[in-house]
């Protein structure tokens, strides 16, 4: 593992909406935004809902069409939260990423990215 500390990276999609994922030391994305916002604001909002557990979710886990697993997290409108930033080949491999954003993302760095380039930490 590098000494890299965890971090958040906030972007705009293709669309023009912020999404966030957050990074593992070493580069491996732990966790995506489930959906775009229209500003920056609203998705660190709905990021810091998710690492607060402010709002009632239930954690989802499927398997793909390659037969790989990975979880959501869903509230009770239906409204997907975030998902999982790889496919594990197993449930519980896909449920130890989930246990590490709980346990690390909380106290990471949230950096906006623009243009592949570090721009603003927040």
């Amino acid at each position: 593992m590098s000494g890299r500390p965890y971090r958040v990276e906030l972007y705009k999609d293709e669309e023009g909406q912020y999404r966030w994922r957050v990074i593992a030391p070493g580069g491996r994305v732990l966790a995506l935004s489930g959906q775009g916002y229209s500003s920056a604001r609203a998705a660190r909002h709905a990021l810091h809902e998710v690492l607060a557990q402010e709002r009632p979710y239930s954690v989802e886990v499927h398997k793909d069409e390659a037969e790989m697993y990975r979880w959501q997290l869903v509230t009770e409108s239906g409204d997907v939260l975030a998902v999982a930033g790889q496919r594990h080949a197993t449930e519980q491999a896909a449920l130890r990423d989930l246990e590490e954003l709980r346990e690390h993302a909380p106290t990471a760095q949230i950096v906006e990215v623009q243009e592949n380039k570090e721009e603003e930490k927040f």
